[in-house]
């Protein structure tokens, strides 16, 4: 058995070591949407703003849905798979073979098959329910709406907003009337309700707010089709934290990199961060990593007050400014939110979701002033001798200047003690008294 000094060596040299990792495949998109142009397989960003090629089809495909990192679809009398790179895998018969909308939901793929919905389980592709719709309609695709749950697409001729409900089948349309188009293939609705729709002989992306879809606007994708599908991708969140349980949380941008920090994921946008307690104004700079076409957005709330910076395409870091700002007399540390968006967003506050980008949270410590410490007073030094050798002056060091004196007060003196004569002397005056009285009695 090695010793436990030769195990770590050999496991810091790789010696010991289990099999490697391999790493996870990359999923086939994630926020956004994949979508077929005749033969051709794109991976769009949630906004539309830009794509790219994932792959080539060997065939047309009809009703695409995605799940489980791959697209169903229906495709010469077969149900198939689609991957990453536009390879097709038959998985059995066309369950409905003239379908042409197609969503997923979780695990149901709805498809549209004339005045009826068809709801199919993945991946067992067993039909688990038919839903009679109450009026027949002409989609070229419908995509779910992740915030309600129904079906949407547009019809033509005039241009109409469909919303199906899948559990009851009730149909509704609204008027689209600055909606212009003959047909609409690819539908996709992204994570905040826009309804991204492919207008086939235009090239143009129209992007309808199904909350107010007279607010619809397009974008010139240039990618025109005579035969067009598309799926909405899984939603992939970057998440911060909340006290009031509203965390902030935005869409991670897959197409290009935009990022606090280097990636995604670690908060490596800020190294610990500081602020002093008598500070009136903060400014803190913040890496970044911009590898989209369009500026963005970088946002930072020191507790409550907000700065923003913008971030353009190719930027390394940012700047952010706090040009007035009080420190809690009793804070020992302030929370610092940081929230990148991509492009100008409409609304920009710390809770709620967000499109593009990352969130980060640090916790901003205060520093206090030391107090100062005390120094006791140095004694004066003792007097110096003179030495032997040392002349002594002649002139007298200055007295000292006088200093009254209270004047103390003595008790009085005790009383003298009476002289008192000797014994003999005592005795001598006794016989000498009555000796004299007697004489003086005989002169008479």
């Amino acid at each position: 058995m090695p010793s436990a000094w030769l195990l770590a060596l050999a496991l810091t040299a790789g010696v010991v070591a289990g099999p490697a990792a391999t790493p996870a495949a990359e999923p086939m998109c994630r926020n956004g949407f994949v979508l077929v142009q005749d033969k051709t397989l794109l991976r769009f960003d949630e906004n539309a703003h830009g794509y790219a090629k994932l792959g080539d089809l060997p065939r047309p495909v009809n009703a695409l849905g995605y799940y489980s990192d791959l697209g169903y679809a229906i495709s010469g009398g077969q149900t198939v798979t689609v991957d990453a790179a536009g390879r097709l895998t038959p998985v059995g018969p066309a369950v409905v073979p003239g379908a042409y909308a197609g969503a997923v939901a979780g695990s149901d793929w709805l498809l549209l098959d004339g005045p009826t919905l068809v709801d199919v389980q993945l991946p067992t592709l067993q039909v688990v329910r038919r839903v009679q719709l109450t009026e027949q309609v002409d989609l070229g695709d419908w995509a779910v709406n992740p915030l309600d749950g129904a079906l949407y697409g547009l019809a033509v001729s005039p241009t109409r907003l469909v919303r199906v409900d899948p559990a009851s089948g009730r149909v509704a349309t609204t008027s689209l009337p600055n909606v212009e188009g003959v047909a609409f293939g690819a539908v996709s609705i992204s994570a905040f309700g826009v309804l991204l729709a492919l207008e086939n002989s235009s090239g143009r992306i129209y992007r309808i707010p199904l909350t107010d879809p007279s607010r619809a606007t397009f974008i010139e994708a240039g990618v025109t089709a005579y035969h067009a599908d598309a799926a909405a991708c899984p939603v992939r969140w970057d998440y911060g934290t909340s006290e009031n349980g509203d965390a902030p949380r935005n869409t991670v941008t897959t197409l290009g990199v935009l990022s606090i920090g280097a990636a995604v994921g670690p908060d490596d946008g800020v190294t610990t961060p500081a602020i002093a307690a008598e500070a009136t104004s903060w400014q803190i700079t913040v890496a970044v990593r911009n590898t989209t076409p369009e500026p963005a957005l970088l946002a930072g709330w020191l507790g409550n007050a907000r700065a923003t910076a913008e971030v353009p395409p190719g930027a390394e870091s940012a700047v952010l400014s706090w040009p007035s700002i009080s420190v809690p007399r009793t804070a020992r540390a302030l929370r610092l939110l940081l929230r990148l968006y991509a492009g100008s967003p409409a609304v920009v506050a710390p809770t709620g979701s967000a499109s593009g980008g990352e969130v980060e949270e640090y916790a901003v410590a205060v520093r206090w002033p030391q107090p100062a410490p005390y120094i006791p007073p140095s004694p004066s030094p003792p007097a110096a001798r003179p030495s032997p050798s040392t002349v002594v002056s002649s002139v007298p060091p200055p007295s000292p200047s006088p200093v009254a004196l209270a004047a103390a007060r003595r008790p009085p003196p005790p009383p003298a003690p009476r002289r008192k004569l000797p014994l003999t002397l005592t005795f001598f005056a006794g016989l000498l008294v009555p000796a004299i009285t007697l004489a003086a009695r005989i002169r008479r």
